[in-house]
């Protein structure tokens, strides 16, 4: 199972984005992924002034992809808005992120689909398989031969339970069933390792986990697991 590493908003200081790219490779996590988002996604949001510190730029950006090239550490992004896209096709970043929040963004859908990078996204683990069928147009560039878009299981409670995530093996063997929905992996919003180690047993092939330097309290404290615990979760 291929650990994704969200450091989100998790960094107080450039030197600790840098940080957090090198201390999740050493935790073995598969990528190390940061959100972009610009002022129209965080204008309604208690947390605008904090949110908007920790705002990446395009300059930013592409300096965390090379640092993490630099090291062979694949570094990944969620695009909230139109524009990031493009930078995320200029770098040949390797992955896309949709959040749960633009899981029916028609438009973000249809600029990342157009990218031809591959695409996992959230969409929301209480009708999973009722959510695809209703939605169409999330998976209408699917097919066989081209598993673009792929699915994380995702509950949308910061922080969640453990207790909330549901899911079974057989929500995993998309990819080995011609013809099915790709259901790819969880996505983690609790705090210890139960929901990845059930990921890992039901056969999930990713698993994102928000992540955190030991000894900072930050934004998403609640829902985030240190480095030192994913490695411990990884090595046994």
């Amino acid at each position: 199972m291929k650990v994704i590493a969200e450091c989100g908003v998790n960094f107080d200081t450039v030197d600790q984005a840098f940080d957090m790219i090198e201390k999740s490779m050493d935790a073995g996590c598969a990528y190390t992924k940061f959100q972009l988002y610009d002022d129209s996604v965080i204008k309604d949001s208690p947390l605008q002034a904090e949110l908007r510190k920790r705002m990446i730029t395009r300059e930013f950006a592409e300096k965390l992809f090379d640092a993490g090239k630099d090291i062979g550490q694949p570094v990944i992004f969620t695009p909230m808005f139109l524009d990031a896209i493009d930078w995320i096709a200029d770098m040949k970043v390797p992955m896309i992120k949709i959040r749960l929040a633009d899981q029916a963004n028609v438009e973000i859908g249809t600029r990342a689909q157009a990218t031809g990078i591959p695409i996992l996204s959230s969409i929301p683990a209480a009708y999973i398989n009722d959510y695809l069928t209703m939605h169409p147009e999330t998976t209408r560039s699917y097919n066989d031969e081209q598993q673009q878009i792929r699915f994380l299981y995702c509950v949308g409670s910061y922080p969640a339970h453990p207790d909330t995530y549901r899911f079974i093996p057989s929500d995993f063997i998309g990819s080995k069933r011609p013809g099915s929905h790709i259901i790819a992996g969880v996505s983690d919003h609790t705090k210890g390792p139960e929901v990845m180690a059930r990921a890992l047993e039901c056969g999930a092939a990713f698993c994102e986990v928000h992540v955190m330097l030991e000894g900072t309290h930050p934004i998403e404290e609640k829902w985030s697991k240190t480095f030192e615990e994913v490695r411990t979760f990884q090595q046994s």
